[in-house]
């Protein structure tokens, strides 16, 4: 009589969890439409890579504002005189995408705005979902109610995505490809998501993809044909680029430090760090500049501290033969470990959804371990999670805090540092697991 009572109760358990991500599912896409109707009169990241690669399609240089003005017009957009209508185009004609991400979003701008505006944000929401509920459903073996749990949370304050960021199909893509590798189904899907990804936005998802090159065997190869895939969408548009725009390499470094500049929009720097909004930026260049406001000093130590734990996770490959428990917990270790060398915002680290396998199995084990993991990942959650940061501007707006002197000083760190912090935290916890695994023969290992 156990053995029934015991399948009854994880049934049971199955069946409240999968209400639990359908209630999550909702709520993200609640959150997202309200996101859209409250910036109603346009979606600034899908406009700018729009007209882009619109641009890009039609022999003009999407790197030259002035070209990507004509296609600004001609694509539907309108002179505004306010001074944020004037800040909105501004950011709109300013290509920072390479020619791979172009090429990438080329169908979409195939279509006339609208079309291609609504398309663009059905593909995001529809992606994300998709790599949730896949990543749900290998945390479920393990612990279906507390990854459904947290996965719910997580989509519920995950809406920032569906506005439209390039980064947002990127990460769900990434994901995707994991799982495809991970199960090995749906193989050439996996493939050509992996390369989508990487086209669209390699930052996103090249340490995902480094990974799996140095596990080696099929993995190595999954990673090699989505390289191959890659390049059959870069070279073109590598030449078609260089063909419209010969010195968009410059120009593409000259839009960016625009951006970067001192006080930009995305300078990490503590000069911007009150004017960013609820997105924060992730890397690790807001908490060292702090400090040392210089990125001749911020960037190399950032990418040295980085360097130094994929080269952790690198070694930690080669001392034994992976399990799939073992590259689970790898995989939450690198896609938090993504999110720091270099520049990304909030919705980026959605990524995070990557890290419910390897929580969902070290919970399974019980013990110090699963109680800190549990704590771990909670934090790496809540500190990404869409509302608790909004909610938190919102309250700073409304006390009308004190903006300079040490009140300043301390309201930007409460800004700045907590995300690149769980972040870090996420990415070291999981890093001493991994490397604790590889001391460990495989054998003794529980699948997942």
């Amino acid at each position: 009589m156990r053995y029934p009572t015991l399948r009854v109760h994880d049934k049971a358990a199955k069946t409240d969890s999968i209400y639990l991500m359908v209630l999550g599912s909702i709520a993200f896409l609640l959150l997202g439409l309200v996101i859209i109707q409250v910036h109603h009169a346009d979606l600034m990241d899908v406009r700018s890579a729009y007209i882009s690669s619109r641009c890009f399609l039609h022999d003009c240089n999407p790197y030259q504002q002035s070209d990507l003005m004509r296609v600004y017009f001609a694509s539907g957009g309108k002179l505004r005189a306010d001074p944020q209508g004037a800040e909105i185009i501004q950011f709109e004609t300013q290509n920072l995408y390479l020619p791979t991400s172009l090429a990438a979003i080329a169908p979409y701008a195939l279509l006339p705005y609208e079309l291609a505006r609504f398309l663009w944000v059905l593909s995001i929401a529809a992606a994300y979902l998709l790599a949730a509920w896949l990543m749900w459903s290998v945390a479920a073996d393990k612990s279906p109610l507390l990854s459904a749990a947290l996965l719910a949370f997580y989509l519920a304050n995950s809406g920032s995505l569906i506005p439209g960021n390039v980064g947002a199909l990127s990460l769900s893509l990434c994901v995707i490809a994991a799982w495809c590798f991970m199960s090995d189904r749906f193989v050439f899907a996996g493939v050509l998501c992996m390369a989508m990804s990487l086209a669209l936005k390699p930052h996103e998802s090249a340490v995902i993809w480094f990974f799996f090159l140095m596990l080696g065997g099929l993995y190595r190869r999954r990673a090699l044909q989505s390289l191959l895939v890659l390049a059959i969408v870069a070279v073109p548009a590598l030449l078609w680029i260089q063909h419209t725009s010969p010195h968009w390499i410059a120009e593409l470094h000259a839009n960016m430090q625009a951006h970067y500049a001192p006080g930009g929009i995305d300078d990490p720097g503590p000069t911007a760090a009150l004017n960013r909004g609820s997105l924060v930026i992730t890397d690790l260049q807001v908490i060292i500049s702090f400090f040392v406001d210089k990125p001749s000093i911020y960037n190399p130590i950032s990418y040295a501290i980085c360097l130094a734990l994929l080269a952790a996770i690198v070694l930690a490959i080669r001392k034994t033969q992976p399990s799939k428990e073992r590259i689970w917990i790898g995989l939450a270790a690198v896609a938090a470990l993504s999110m720091l060398p270099l520049y990304h915002r909030q919705y980026d680290a959605k990524l995070l959804i990557l890290t419910l396998p390897a929580f969902a199995l070290l919970w399974a084990q019980g013990g110090r371990i699963a109680k800190i993991t549990l704590v771990v990942e909670s934090i790496g959650l809540f500190l990404t999670a869409d509302l608790p940061w909004a909610f938190f501007r919102a309250l700073i707006t409304r006390l009308q805090l004190p903006t300079t002197g040490m009140s300043g000083q301390i309201l930007i760190v409460v800004l700045s540092f907590p995300v690149p912090i769980a972040l870090l935290l996420t990415c070291c916890h999981y890093t001493a697991m991994y490397r604790r695994r590889a001391a460990t023969p495989v054998a003794a290992q529980l699948p997942l």
